[in-house]
């Protein structure tokens, strides 16, 4: 019944695609996020006809919430990475995690990351997160802004194991 959806993240595990979706109808404002399947990338079907996530329940999140990024950890573990969507403060990254797609998905209650201090290159918040696996862990990339809708570079954190990150003190790109 909403208005607008994204893609947001898809995820293949088996040869099936998972896709997590946004749906909203005001721009920032709740996000509800359902869970599709493919088996082909071209027709997808609705998992469940609830959806598996809802921006209103993330604590930071004052505006909503949108899911840009997801994969499965080694452990098994299933994470989303998503951005929050604010008016008036720095965007941050969250996640949340499953041990399946359907859920049940638990939203963390702090950030994994944060804009920086006043004047850096990201002090205007983190937003459209990324994932890449590699073979020492996973990169994750990121937008990053010097001000609230300022100039943007990419920034970039690393994890072993998918659930600590570390920004890298300086943009990639």
């Amino acid at each position: 019944d909403e208005l607008y959806i994204n893609p947001g993240a898809v995820i293949e595990d088996e040869g099936r695609l998972h896709m997590f979706a946004n749906v909203f109808s005001a721009w920032p404002g709740r996000v509800l996020v359902p869970h599709l399947v493919s088996e082909d990338g071209i027709t997808w079907t609705l998992a469940s006809e609830d959806p598996v996530l809802d921006s209103d329940a993330v604590p930071f999140a004052e505006g909503g919430a949108d899911v840009s990024t997801g994969f499965i950890a080694d452990d098994g573990t299933w994470v989303l990475i998503f951005e929050t969507v604010e008016v008036t403060e720095p965007w941050v990254l969250g996640r949340a995690t499953a041990p399946g797609p359907d859920g049940p998905w638990t939203i963390e209650p702090e950030p994994i990351l944060t804009a920086g201090a006043e004047g850096s290159w990201d002090a205007g918040g983190l937003s459209w997160p990324s994932v890449v696996r590699m073979d020492d862990g996973y990169r994750l990339y990121y937008t990053a802004l010097d001000r609230p809708r300022g100039s943007g570079v990419i920034g970039m954190a690393t994890s072993a194991d998918g659930l600590a990150w570390e920004k890298h003190p300086d943009p990639v790109l």
